[in-house]
């Protein structure tokens, strides 16, 4: 079981990476799931005084990931059934970024995609409000140590991790850790990569693929998970 959990929660890392570099790439460097890198550039906006459109459209995604985690985390805050509900915030995922796909197509095919725009804004909060609930799913899933877009955490926790099993080497727990956390890495730059390259040849289509990822991760949730944190490592 602990190999099919490092699986899913890899594949859903995958596409964090995948959904974000697709929206970067269309909604001209709108992170959706990556919110340091819209910190980071809301602080520039505010600093040299430059507040646009494309700024209001950063804070409505910031806003929009925020409330996704907070709604998932409600949800999940009952414990019966949990993999039900579990599931069904993949499916909600799943249907969010279907919208996305058709919508944004029709947007871009009509021109209306345009920085500052108001389809901007609900497009990016559309995305950041489906990758806010797949983060709450893995959180509770995998334990609080594991996010499928927070790369910064990610790699702090393999180095300490890594510390750990330099200091300990006869201690398999590190080493587990520092595997898994890398693998959450390695599986988000692979989907950022895919998703570059898928999206240059088949624009918002090339969504199609994460969407399967998440239907089958939806459908392959299974009960008995109260323990998942230490399954996983």
């Amino acid at each position: 079981m602990g190999a099919l959990l490092r699986f899913r929660v890899a594949f859903l890392a995958a596409t964090g990476g995948f959904v974000d570099a697709v929206t970067f790439i269309i909604l001209f460097g709108l992170f959706t799931a990556h919110l340091t890198g819209d910190t980071t550039r809301l602080g520039v906006d505010l600093g040299t005084r430059t507040f646009n459109g494309d700024a209001g459209a950063r804070v409505a995604v910031i806003i929009a990931f925020v409330v996704a985690v907070a709604v998932g985390s409600t949800v999940l805050l009952f414990t019966d059934k949990l993999h039900v509900r579990r599931r069904a915030l993949l499916g909600v995922q799943a249907v969010l970024l279907v919208v996305f796909m058709v919508a944004g197509t029709f947007w871009l095919d009509r021109g209306a995609v345009a920085e500052g725009s108001l389809v901007l804004i609900v497009l990016g909060s559309m995305a950041a409000f489906a990758m806010g609930l797949q983060n709450v799913v893995v959180r509770n899933v995998a334990g609080i140590s594991v996010a499928t877009t927070f790369m910064t955490g990610m790699l702090t926790a393999m180095a300490e991790d890594i510390a750990s099993w330099v200091r300990a080497r006869h201690d398999p727990e590190p080493r587990r850790r520092a595997f898994l956390h890398g693998g959450i890495w390695l599986s988000y730059i692979t989907g950022g990569i895919v998703g570059a390259a898928a999206v240059t040849a088949w624009e918002l289509r090339a969504l199609c693929l994460p969407i399967a990822v998440i239907i089958v991760a939806a459908i392959t949730e299974r009960g008995g998970h109260g323990r998942v944190g230490q399954e996983l490592l």
